[in-house]
């Protein structure tokens, strides 16, 4: 299992206006869901760019112009065909589940060519480009994770 504390310094470094009660909530569901540290930083990346790590879009509660119009549920804004037979009423309400989710598809994709900086581009969408805004973004932000060493060799 990931240290948790590793993923709340990720989670602090990521998103520092997270009230220190949620980075640790949200930490323990990426590290119980995540294979290895590197699958946790891509969710914190993800996470931190595709939601901001907010409680309203953890609930699914989106105004009209996010969450895709409503397609996209939990604070990585998974789509349906990520739920794995799970419901986007269940996905709404267990973060948990959410990280579950979200730690397979990246584990999944990272195992393809290009690794995990691959697998950060095609989570954004299969046709969108490396020079997207929205790719460069969690890509910088995914790089600074990797970068810090607080957590160990």
């Amino acid at each position: 299992m990931i240290p948790v504390a590793a993923v709340i310094a990720a989670i602090a470094m990521a998103a520092p206006w997270v009230s220190k009660p949620d980075r640790a909530r949200y930490a323990a569901d990426i590290a119980a869901a995540a294979p290895n540290l590197l699958t946790a930083k891509a969710m914190v990346a993800t996470a931190a760019v595709e939601s901001g790590f907010r409680a309203a879009i953890e609930r699914c509660e989106c105004s009209a112009k996010e969450c895709d119009a409503g397609q996209a549920h939990g604070i990585y804004q998974l789509h349906a065909f990520h739920f794995a037979g799970h419901t986007a009423q269940e996905v709404c309400a267990s973060n948990r589940l959410a990280s579950q989710l979200a730690a397979r598809i990246l584990a999944w994709l990272a195992q393809r060519p290009g690794g995990m900086t691959e697998a950060l581009r095609v989570y954004v969408g299969t046709f969108v480009r490396p020079d997207d805004p929205r790719v460069k973004k969690r890509l910088e932000l995914f790089e600074r994770l990797m970068e810090d060493h607080a957590d160990g060799p």
